[in-house]
């Protein structure tokens, strides 16, 4: 198993905290959700394991994780643009910046892996 570095991988590791920092944000700003948010773990869990393990496919579970929440804010899009609630409307843009920088990021760190290990084999 080969370590597998590059910018990618650090700018998706950083827009999965970003998501997770806007749940927090959400959270605190009085959106109804539970008290540990089920997005909230599948982002941390996503970061850790490409943090700390060298897989080649982490970069997948990444962007499942950010489709799941870029799916959950399209539910809610009302947050997008509700200047009613200025700090809930901060909060799901944190939370939606995070998931724009995660998805491209992620799909670079997808291609970096899977062209690493293709060159590495052939």
């Amino acid at each position: 198993m080969t370590t597998i570095s590059s910018p990618a991988r650090n700018w998706t590791i950083g827009g999965l905290l970003v998501i997770g920092a806007g749940l927090l944000a959400q959270q605190v700003a009085g959106v109804e959700m539970p008290v540990v948010p089920p997005g909230l773990v599948l982002v941390v869990v996503a970061a850790v394991l490409m943090l700390v393990t060298t897989w080649r496919w982490t970069p997948i579970l990444a962007l499942v994780a950010g489709a799941a929440e870029a799916a959950a804010v399209l539910v809610g899009a009302g947050k997008l643009v509700d200047f009613g609630a200025l700090d809930v409307l901060g909060a799901t843009w944190l939370r939606f910046a995070g998931i724009v920088v995660t998805l491209v990021a992620g799909v670079f760190a997808l291609r970096t892996n899977y062209r690493k290990q293709s060159t590495a084999t052939a």
